[in-house]
This record gives structure tokens, C-alpha cells and sequence, in this order.
């Protein structure tokens, strides 16, 4: 027995390494169901599986990699250590080059010895900087120089200087050539020089790192980096040609004729095969029947005819050579039945008799499950199975006769819309076939998986789908007796000979994400439900996540930048749960309670947004006040209703806010000027700020070492040599009692609340630091330790308000109030000018906010619309904006671009408000993408804004210039736009602070801090 199981363990061991896996990334694919891979999906520009975001193919193109994310991740080649700058694949490990080093899992530029004591590299490393003391080279700006004894310059454009390979880096395909002693940037040998956009463009089978590398027409860049014919097209001999496999025309290089069904090469020419005809869509097909000697070499339930073809019995419908029986029909036991409806009991076919679920109906044959739910008014369209680009979903509605009819619910509607019958009517009531997450699209099918789509009597009707532009598809059914024709209605009658026919295939909700309950699918513990697909719920606040719908299952947090934030009035606790900033004044509501404060419990709290500190109530930014508010720090005050930081002015080389100045340190500055904070053993240290990403932090200037600004970050201490210093304006003073509103700000955090300055007692020395939002209770200074402690001292301004500001309110619509100018009541300041809400008091000198308002009577008043040539116009001193209906003409009109991303500025009128979207370039897209209510809808109709050149999109702009996009709580809504994943998207705008850009992104929400806002150009256009 022993020698036995030798025996069978070294033939197991010879088969298994001779096993070869398929390989299944990069084949041909016509939907995402054709590839099998774990994140993989079939891409519609190349027709081919290929990997999803974040992965990329195994070199045996049997699985895809998830891309390293630091330094030492696993990789199978330099591709997939893309995402670490700097990084390349060495044995299997992303590894930092030898001019780069690790930190934090990143690659850096190498040091190269100690900074000198004045903060320079003199004699170190030419044209170095010094960076936490030490001299290296600017990241992605220089690299080492021969020797690594200088920092060279990276070129910005081929031909130009380099001393090393490095510096080519930024030029894909291109390396340093070297001529005379001349080095430069040149294209490798058979790559193309573009002038116009400065690359070397590649031929079919040479390297690129994107699409925009491939030169030749009809070529893509594949998962292995390399130029590849789209399918459907083969490479000339010279690989600079992409030729389109052609009944007629001559085959490819290997003698083949790619994805031509029924066809061959013969005589260097594709032909059909024998039997098969050329049909009008070019392909070749072979008729439905066989040939046959007699009926025993027929199909089940089909007999050989006098024309030696086999034919289906009456009561058969054929189909690729396969007979299926309609209901009524005798059938023996190995009868297929037609539709996944029907089930073959031994003697005929026999409708499945449905299940009742919680919230469906479903049938299932051979484990494949098919479900339909009641439905009225469109509640639950949402779980339906959608026709494709249009968002419309499938419905049936079934009549008192027993007839069922087939329609769609719109996006847009409610009603089930049927067109095969004759009232072509819509009904509030129907069923809904449910997206079960097991139905496909198929051009190949087979009749018994394919999903039933209404009926008369015995004629069965199933269910199809055809493609009127790229990626637009309209319902349709098949019709008995052939099933070879999709009917669809389109104000009038069509029969495609192209269709695909819905299926079913397995168990529903088999994805990991989803669970099949009650009938429909539901997510999986611990996923959450977004547009039909279920995404991973994050554990905790400030991460990357899927969509804005996240932010739902972590307590009080807003979705902000693509992360779940903690909302204002709470706090990232150490548990990292948002927790409520403390506001209980522990004052008896017996009492009357404190401004900005509110009776709860028995108890005085501060309203949202609100801290309390010593038995006061401090609005942070964006917070709701009022003339007796107190806004936190002495950087904030109340305007318009909204505690607002006050902008710095610029006096001189200073930067100020009230009487409080900052002065960038340049090594010549006088620290005498300085606020004393600290003291160590070296002597007095000074209070200075600095920026680290996109925080300013406040911290100490050492002077007597050397002149650093040493801050805090988490738990590690900064030093930075690049800062500002603090002014000693002869008002401040260091104490413990001290109320927020007259605290000194040193910077801001991330969600713009205050740090403020603060110092501490260590072993008799003193040393200055931060004070963190939002509870302000504890001070951390750095230094060769980070300090940390409760007992601390707050700088504060103690000057008294002078009646008037230095220098005195310039700005149109601006008085000096608490020693600050501030806008008057009803304007908002934006960019150091006063822009009047709607109805506030103003004057000819006035701006009002966006172009929708002027100043009319005395108040900023709406313009209101008129309608001129077709077109609703909002006209004030013969500046037009004008909006027409959109007709299917795209010229003429607004639009952004950025390369081939083009859109549409586009508004709807939703529940008698006007709300901004934007329309995509997509062929076949006619619709209008609106964010309602955090979601993303689509609108059939819509406005777009006609252009006449007088519109552009600026960085840099005038508020009373802005085009409006429609309006929110009585103010504008403003049209802007940012930069997603290279292309620019257009999103609105919104009050009070209009300092975030909310864009669509797919069918998701985002928001950016970083955008271009639409507004009127210098010239305008007159309508005559």
C-alpha cells in the first residue's frame, strides 16, 4: 500500500508542474461577467479583461496584483511600484534607488552632510537646500548631479541638458545621449518625437506608460505597458498600422481572421466558412438547421425533412440548432423549455410556481433564481435592473385578461411606461424585476435562461436590449415564433437584427459584499448600500472612502475631500470617535443663559459650533452669530451672521490681523521686535509660526543655536527654517485667566479652527507651544522632547478697541468695528471686498453678489428673467446671461475642457428652483447631472448657458462677476470647477462661505477646496 501511495504521489508530482494556468487578463471580453478574475472587469475601449483600479496583472496573467502602497511591498515589476515615487522592483521588493533613501515607507532625496550653521549648503552640495538639517536636493525639481556632488535641474522639455540618466526620468521612453560632450534628452530608437506635446510616442509592441503614448490609430496601452491593437484590429508587418479584420480583405500576419465568426484564411484573404453567408453587419452566419441523413442524427424534438435539414416539431421554436417547447406543447423528458419561466415537469412544459419572499416574488430553474416585487410610484426603483445608460428600469405590468406587458420606469418618472400594446399607457402600479446581481446581457445565449418578459396566451415574450448610440441602449422584447428580431418602440416600430437578450445564470447575490434576504440582495455585515452596490463601512473618521453615503454609519461626521470629518461642534476623541465638543456651562437654566447658549437638560450649553471656556460660549468658523457673539480668537469675528476669519493685510513686509503682525524671518531680522515666550539655558526664545503641508502651527524661534522655529506635529518635533515671527505690539501678555475671543491665533488646523499660542513650565525653564481645538486644555511644545501638560499660559491682546482701524476701512461697504474692518450688515466679505446678499442695503458703488443681483432701490435686488429670441435672460446693463432649452445642439454653449473631458454648464428646474449640474460629452449622454439632496439624478431636460465668448473660468475673481447656477436658502449657488483624475468636472458653489466645490463624480459626490469659479469676461455681448 505504501509503495502504492509513493507511486501516486511522484505521478501527482510530475503532473502538477506541467498544469499550465490559463490565462485570463488581456483576453477578448463583451461584458464584465466574461472575466472571471477577482478585480477584473471588461474594459469597453479595449474589449478586454483587464485589472480594476489599484491593480495590475500578474506577469502570468493569471491574477491581478493589488500595487504596492510603501517601500518593501511585495511586486512582480517596476509597474507595480507606480504609486511610490521614486521606487523600482527589485527581486520581487519595491526598493529606493541609490540616490534615494526610505522614509516613512516613501523614497526620499539622499542627504549629503550637515547644513552649515547659517542654514545654507555653501560647500556642501551646490544648488542644495536644507531640510531638517541637512542638504539634499529639491524632491522632483532637481536630482544628484555626477558624483552626487550638485543638484542638477530637471529638463522640462526633450533636447534639453542632462548629466545623468535620472534626469530623463519625467520623459518616458527617451534616455541621455551623449554627443561632443552635449547631454541630452533624447527618443529611444523607434519612438516618435511629438513636438507638440513633448513625448516620444511609441508603434504597436513598444513601450508606453498610458494611452496618450500610442501613436497609431485604433491602439491602446495594455496592462503590460506596450502598444496593442484594439480587438477587432490586427498590426501591420511594420507595427505602425492598425488594420480592421474585413470579410474580403486580407488576413492577419499569422493567417488568421480574428474575432470574424464562421470565417477563414484562404489564399491570404478572410472568407466565410462553407455553408456560412456574409450578412449585412459584416460577420459570416451558418442557417439555424442541420444537415441530417435521417432523424436519429437530429437534436432532441426535431425530425430530418425532405430537404435532408432538421426541423423543430410543431410546438418547438429553434434556436443555434436547439428546439425549445412553448407552453402547451407534449414534450418528452429531454425537452429544453423556453425561458427561465418555464420547467419541464416529464410530459410539458409548466410555468415555475413563484416563492414568496419578503420583499419579492422568485422562481428559480436548475438553482437560477429570477425575482419580481410590487412596486408603486417608483418607491423601489432603485433595486431594479437597469436597461443601461439611460438609468431607466424594467417593469411588468399584468392585466385582468392574464396578459403581461413589458415597460420601464424612467429616472425621471414614477409610472411603469409600456410601448408593446396598443394604449401605450403607464401605470402608477407594476411589478419590478429585481437586480439580483445573477442576470447578464448576452449577444450569445441560450432561450431556456432567458428571463421571461411578458405573455399572451401561450406566446412567451423575452426580454432584449438594443444599442442606439455608444453606451445607450433601449429595452426591447423577442417576439414568438422565431425570436430573432428585438421589437422596440421609438415613436414608432423597429425590429434590430443586433440585440442582446437578458439571462439568468446561478444563485442570486453570490458577491461577497452582497447577501440574498427577503428576496433582494442586500449587503453583507459590515457593508453599506450606495447606487446598487455595497461598499466597505470605514471603522473610523478622517480615511479614505468609497462615497459621501459612508459618513452615514460614523456618528456626527460630514463628508468633506473624500473623507468622513467630524462636523462642527465635535471633536476626533483618542478613541477616534466624534465626540461632542464639552459646551455644558454648568449654569442653572434657573438663570438666564449666556449669549449662544441654549437651556438643555436644566442646564445652560453652547449651540452648535460653539466651545465653552470659563463660562462663555466661542463660535468657530462657519458658525451662526450675531452682533454679541464671540467668535474664537482674535482672528475671527461675526460677519453677516457667520463667525469668518479676518483676512491678513499686508503692511509693508508684514502680514497683520488687527494689531497683531507677522514678519517673515530672513536671517537679518531684528528679534528684539519679537514676543519674548521662552526661556532655556541658552537664554530668551521667541514666538514664531510655520507651515507644515497644509497646517500653520505656532512654536518657538531659537536664536542662540541657531535660528530654527521649532514646532509640534502629533507626537514628533519639527524644525523648520523657514517661518515667521511674531511682532511684540505692546499689549501682549502671557497668562492663565483669559477669555478665547482675546486669545492670540499662531495658525489653523485642517478643518480651519485656531491654534492658539501658549507656553509652559518644565525644571524652571519656559517653553512655547501650541494650544489644540477643539477643547484647548492642553499645551505641547517641542524640543529634544515633546512636552505635554495641562498647567499653561495663553497669549493674549490686551489692547483696548481703537474707535478707529489702522489703516482705516479703504473697501467700499466696510466699517471698523472692534478694531477690525469688517463688512457692513448684509455683505459678505470675499477676497478683502464687501459683496451684498439679497435685500442688503447698498449704493451705486456697491457690488452685489453674482451677476443674478443689482443694486436697484437701494438694496441688491434679483434680476429678474426674460425671455429673448428662445432663450431666458437675466439682463442688467446690457449684460446678458441667457439660458435656452437644450435642443441635442452642443455648440454654442458653455462648456469646460481638458483634453478629450469635455461638459456641458447645465441647470434644471427642480420643484420651481433652479439647481446647477453638468451635462458630459459622452456620445449618446443626453442628460443633465444634478447632486439633490447628497444624491446624484440625472434630468432628461435641461438649460445650458450660451456662451458668445464672454464667459471664462478663473482662480482669481470678483463675486459680483460670477455667473449663478440657481439658489439656495434665497442665495446664489455658483458654478465651479476641479480637476478630477486629470479632467476637469464642474460642480456649484455654495453659501454661506462659497469655499468648497461640490462636484458629481460617476454617480458619487465629492468636494474640493481647489477650483476655478465661471464668471463674466470683460466684454459682453448685446442680444439687438
Amino acid at each position: 500500500m505504501k509503495s502504492n501511495l509513493t507511486k501516486l504521489l511522484s505521478i501527482l508530482i510530475i503532473i502538477i508542474p506541467l498544469t499550465k494556468a490559463q490565462a485570463l487578463l488581456g483576453i477578448h471580453c463583451k461584458q464584465n461577467g466574461d472575466c472571471t478574475l477577482p478585480n477584473s472587469y471588461c474594459n469597453d475601449t479595449s474589449d478586454r479583461c483587464r485589472c480594476t483600479d489599484g491593480y495590475y496583472p500578474a506577469n502570468n496573467k493569471t491574477t491581478c496584483v493589488q500595487y504596492a502602497k510603501k517601500v518593501s511591498d511585495t511586486c512582480e515589476r517596476d509597474a507595480g511600484c507606480k504609486f511610490i515615487e521614486h521606487s523600482l522592483c527589485d527581486n520581487d521588493i519595491c526598493k529606493c534607488p541609490y540616490e534615494f533613501q526610505v522614509t516613512n515607507g516613501e523614497c526620499k532625496p539622499n542627504n549629503h552632510g550637515a547644513c552649515n550653521a547659517d542654514g545654507t549648503c555653501t560647500k556642501v552640495l551646490n544648488n542644495g537646500v536644507c531640510t531638517n538639517g541637512f542638504c539634499t536636493c529639491t524632491e522632483n525639481i532637481n536630482y544628484f548631479g555626477a558624483m552626487g556632488s550638485y543638484c542638477s535641474v530637471y529638463p522640462t522639455h526633450l533636447g534639453q541638458f542632462t548629466s545623468l540618466e535620472e534626469g530623463c526620468k519625467n520623459f518616458p521612453n527617451s534616455y541621455k545621449y551623449e554627443n561632443h560632450g552635449d547631454k541630452k534628452c533624447y527618443c529611444k530608437s523607434g519612438y516618435t518625437y511629438d513636438k507638440k506635446y513633448n513625448k516620444c510616442l511609441a508603434d504597436i509592441d513598444l513601450n508606453c506608460p498610458d494611452d496618450s503614448y500610442c501613436q497609431v490609430e485604433y491602439s491602446f496601452c495594455n496592462d503590460w505597458q506596450k502598444c496593442e491593437c484594439q480587438y477587432g484590429y490586427y498590426p501591420s508587418e511594420d507595427k505602425k498600422k492598425c488594420i480592421k479584420y474585413e470579410i474580403g480583405e486580407p488576413c492577419d500576419n499569422n493567417s488568421n481572421c480574428g474575432p470574424l465568426q464562421n470565417s477563414k484564411c484562404e489564399s491570404t484573404i478572410c472568407v466565410c466558412v462553407p455553408g456560412a453567408t456574409k450578412g449585412t453587419d459584416g460577420e459570416c452566419w451558418l442557417p439555424d438547421s442541420l444537415s441530417c441523413n435521417s432523424s436519429e442524427t437530429c437534436p432532441p424534438d426535431s425530425f430530418c425533412n425532405s430537404s435532408t435539414s432538421c426541423n423543430c416539431k410543431t410546438g418547438f421554436v429553434q434556436h443555434n440548432k436547439f428546439c425549445y417547447a412553448v407552453p402547451g406543447t407534449t414534450c418528452s423528458e429531454v425537452s429544453q423549455c423556453l425561458s427561465s419561466s418555464y420547467v419541464n415537469i416529464g410530459s410539458s412544459c409548466s410555468l415555475i410556481k413563484e416563492h414568496k419572499e419578503k420583499y419579492s416574488s422568485c422562481s428559480t430553474k436548475n438553482g437560477s433564481t429570477t425575482c419580481w416585487m410590487e412596486d408603486s410610484n417608483g418607491l423601489l426603483k432603485d433595486f431594479g435592473v437597469s436597461v443601461g445608460g439611460s438609468r431607466e428600469r424594467i417593469c411588468l405590468i399584468k392585466h385582468q385578461d392574464g396578459t403581461s406587458v413589458l415597460g420601464t420606469v424612467s429616472a425621471s418618472e414614477s409610472n411603469c411606461s409600456i410601448q408593446w400594446s396598443t394604449t401605450k399607457d403607464s401605470f402608477e402600479s407594476y411589478k419590478l424585476l429585481v437586480d439580483t446581481r445573477n442576470l447578464e446581457w448576452n449577444k450569445n445565449y441560450v432561450l431556456d435562461s432567458a428571463v421571461l418578459g411578458g405573455s399572451e396566451g401561450t406566446n412567451l415574450f423575452l426580454i432584449c436590449r438594443t444599442e442606439i448610440k455608444i453606451g445607450t441602449y433601449v429595452l426591447g422584447r423577442l417576439e414568438p415564433p422565431r425570436y430573432k428580431r428585438c421589437h422596440v418602440f421609438q415613436k414608432k416600430d423597429y425590429f434590430q437584427s443586433k440585440f442582446q437578450v437578458l439571462t439568468v445564470k446561478g444563485a442570486p447575490c453570490t458577491s461577497e459584499n452582497f447577501t440574498f434576504a427577503g428576496g433582494i440582495c442586500k449587503c453583507s455585515s459590515g457593508f453599506y448600500s450606495y447606487y446598487r452596490n455595497c461598499y466597505k463601512i470605514p471603522l473610523r473618521p478622517n480615511v479614505r472612502v468609497d462615497s459621501f453615503e459612508a459618513c452615514r454609519y460614523l456618528k456626527n461626521t460630514i463628508y468633506s475631500g473624500g473623507k468622513c470629518i467630524c462636523k462642527i461642534g465635535y471633536y476626533l476623541d483618542d478613541d477616534y470617535r466624534c465626540s461632542k465638543i464639552p459646551t455644558g456651562l454648568e449654569i442653572s437654566c434657573g438663570q438666564e443663559c449666556p449669549i449662544d447658549s441654549s437651556c438643555s437638560e436644566g442646564f445652560c450649553h453652547c449651540n452648535p459650533g460653539f466651545v465653552r471656556m470659563n463660562g462663555a460660549c466661542y463660535g468657530f468658523s462657519g458658525s451662526t452669530c450675531s452682533k454679541a457673539s464671540n467668535c474664537i480668537s482674535k482672528s475671527y469675528v461675526c460677519q453677516s451672521g457667520i463667525c469668518l476669519e479676518i483676512g491678513e493685510r499686508k503692511a509693508e513686509n508684514e502680514s497683520c490681523v488687527g494689531s497683531m503682525c507677522w514678519i517673515p524671518h530672513n536671517n537679518k531680522n531684528n528679534t528684539n521686535l519679537g514676543v519674548v515666550g521662552g526661556i532655556d539655558e541658552t537664554g530668551s526664545q521667541y514666538v514664531c509660526r510655520s507651515v507644515y503641508g497644509t497646517l500653520t502651527i505656532p512654536g518657538e524661534l531659537r536664536v542662540h543655536r541657531w535660528l530654527r522655529c521649532i514646532i509640534v506635529v502629533g507626537t514628533k518635533s519639527i524644525s523648520s527654517l523657514q517661518f515667521d515671527m511674531l511682532i511684540d505690539n505692546g499689549n501682549l501678555i502671557w497668562t492663565k485667566s483669559y477669555q478665547l475671543d482675546q486669545a492670540v491665533p499662531g495658525g489653523t488646523t485642517e478643518d480651519n479652527k485656531p491654534y492658539l499660542i501658549c507656553r509652559l513650565d518644565h525644571d524652571g525653564l519656559l517653553y512655547v507651544g501650541k494650544l489644540e481645538p477643539p477643547l484647548y486644555d492642553l499645551c505641547s511644545t517641542g524640543g529634544k522632547t515633546v512636552l505635554v501638560s495641562s498647567d499653561f499660559q495663553v497669549l493674549v491682546d490686551n489692547s483696548t478697541v481703537s474707535e478707529t482701524c489702522q489703516p482705516e476701512c479703504s473697501a467700499v461697504d466696510s466699517v471698523c468695528s472692534d478694531g477690525v474692518c469688517q463688512c457692513k450688515p448684509g455683505f459678505f466679505k470675499h477676497n478683502g471686498t464687501c459683496y451684498g446678499l439679497p435685500l442688503a442695503e447698498c449704493s451705486d458703488s456697491s457690488k452685489c453678489l453674482s451677476t443674478a443681483y443689482v443694486c436697484q432701490s437701494n438694496s441688491c435686488q434679483k434680476i429678474e428673467e426674460t425671455i429673448i429670441e428662445g432663450a431666458q435672460c437675466g439682463a442688467s446693463n446690457r449684460k446678458f446671461v441667457c439660458w435656452r432649452l437644450y435642443d441635442g445642439n452642443k455648440t454654442d454653449v458653455v462648456t469646460t475642457q481638458d483634453g478629450d473631458a469635455k461638459e456641458n454648464v447645465c441647470r434644471v428646474n427642480y420643484q420651481n428652483l433652479f439647481l446647477p449640474g453638468r451635462h458630459p460629452f459622452v456620445e449618446g449622454f443626453e442628460q443633465c447631472l444634478v447632486l439633490i439632496d447628497g444624491n446624484v439624478e440625472a434630468f432628461d431636460e435641461f438649460h445650458v448657458l450660451l456662451s458668445k465668448d464672454n464667459f471664462g473660468w478663473a482662480k482669481s475673481y470678483s463675486l459680483d462677476k460670477a455667473i449663478p447656477a440657481g439658489y439656495f436658502q434665497d442665495k446664489p449657488l455658483l458654478f465651479c470647477r476641479t480637476e478630477v483624475e486629470g479632467s476637469a468636472t464642474i460642480g456649484r458653489l455654495v453659501p454661506p462661505l462659497y469655499d468648497l466645490c461640490y462636484i458629481t463624480y460617476g454617480w458619487k459626490m465629492a468636494v474640493h477646496n481647489h477650483f476655478e469659479v465661471l464668471v463674466e469676461k470683460k466684454g459682453y455681448w448685446v442680444i439687438s
